[in-house]
């Protein structure tokens, strides 16, 4: 039976609300999940070959199950490793094979096989093959975390299914969107599904793993964005050479915003780069630019912590000063270098309707967070805003932040 042994994930995109860039330097950063998920297949298979097929980005590959096998005996068995020269190699040849002209194809061909071959095949004289069929909500190189969240289903996929990790025994119902998309990976329709977690030991180890197929896709990542696929909720986020430092937020208010894509495409890596060459080029000018962002990371957690149990006038101050960081850290994102013309047109949208909006991820495009309240939901502003932002050709998502983290989808017996 192929359907044996099979496994459905899903992992959340997320938002960065305070920290982009700064965070790669030691800096806190916020961030929270975001209700759009990357879902997940794996199933066996009794033919030796191993395929991927990812819809969205017009990926159908496949490779035999002795090619991966070899890969596996020249990765490196622990994540926090760097990848050896033979097994570079060899994971160039192979993910080539998706269509070496396609730089998106052939990173997300190149994190799968190196996942499959460390975590999966590694130490296992396995004969049979897998497929793997992927779906994701996220748009792609939008600032979304959209590679974060695969790769957390990758890792996910493989450890359960090589026994390494197991889920919680309690779950809850999947929601109608989460059948939707579960129906999108081919698997038979009929019956209801759950999800189930896991816990924090296997969480923790998915986020490490998870972390180094963020490092082929995007060269120095900072973390947060696995971090947060893997956790769910609202994180503050902080690197430093003793470990990364996660602190789930805990109560964070309901935030609503407003996600923009601009459908600019940009570079992560590139983006990065740029940063850190404005970094070495200007210390004196560039480092206290970083101050202030982890600055007004800490202020937002403070007026977090002031909203539990406030109420009218002093609940629209806070949100007031809040509005203000937002507008702040835009600011200093644009002094770094990596604002873009289609960012500042959403903002300066917003702005005139009374809203603050600011880029979320590496900017140079990708996609523009603009917070509103309970409040502000029904307003004209709001919908006003949303108009303008359809009409000037941008995709816009209403959403609300810190859902849950990676998850496995189990039918229901």
């Amino acid at each position: 039976d192929e359907e044996e042994g099979e496994v459905v994930v899903s992992a959340p995109g997320k938002a960065i609300l305070h920290g982009e860039h700064a965070v790669v330097y030691g800096k806190r950063a916020i961030a929270a999940s975001v209700d759009l998920r990357c879902y997940l297949r794996l199933r066996p298979m009794s033919t030796p070959t191993v395929r991927l097929s990812v819809g969205d980005l017009s990926i159908s590959a496949q490779w035999s199950v002795d090619e991966v096998q070899d890969l596996s005996s020249v990765c490196e068995s622990e994540y926090g490793s760097d990848r050896s020269e033979v097994c570079e190699s060899r994971l160039n040849d192979l993910s080539a094979r998706v269509g070496a002209d396609d730089g998106v194809k052939v990173l997300a061909a190149k994190t799968f096989l190196y996942l499959a071959a460390a975590t999966y095949f590694k130490g296992r004289s396995q004969t049979s093959g897998l497929e793997v069929i992927v779906s994701s909500k996220l748009p792609f190189a939008s600032g979304l975390g959209s590679s974060a969240s695969y790769s957390v289903c990758l890792v996910t996929a493989f450890l359960l299914s090589s026994g390494q990790i197991k889920p919680l025994p309690s779950s809850q119902a999947l929601d109608a969107s989460g059948h939707e998309q579960v129906g999108r990976l081919g698997v038979s329709e009929g019956g209801s599904w759950l999800t189930k977690s896991f816990s924090s030991d296997h969480l923790e180890l998915i986020r490490k793993w998870s972390f180094q197929g963020e490092r082929i896709i995007h060269g120095t990542p900072s973390g947060i964005d696995n971090a947060v696929a893997t956790f769910g909720g609202a994180l503050e986020f902080c690197r430093s050479p003793s470990g990364d430092q996660i602190r789930t937020i805990d109560r964070p208010p309901i935030l609503h915003v407003l996600l923009t894509n601009t459908k600019v495409p940009r570079s992560t890596k590139v983006l990065v780069a740029g940063v850190r060459a404005w970094l070495e080029e200007m210390p004196a000018v560039a480092n206290p630019v970083m101050d202030a962002v982890d600055g007004i990371a800490q202020q937002c957690c403070r007026y977090w912590q002031e909203l539990e149990g406030a109420n009218g006038e002093e609940r629209r101050r806070i949100f007031a000063q809040l509005g203000r960081l937002v507008d702040v850290n835009q600011s200093l994102l644009s002094c770094m270098g990596v604002s873009h013309p289609a960012i500042e047109a959403v903002c300066h949208i917003s702005a005139g309707c009374g809203l603050h909006s600011k880029l979320t991820g590496a900017g140079g495009g990708g996609c523009v967070i603009t917070f509103y309240t309970t409040e502000d939901s029904d307003s004209d502003q709001l919908a006003f805003a949303r108009e303008k932002l359809d009409a000037s050709g941008f995709d816009v998502y209403s959403t609300v932040l810190g859902g849950p983290g990676v998850t496995l989808h189990q039918r229901h017996a």
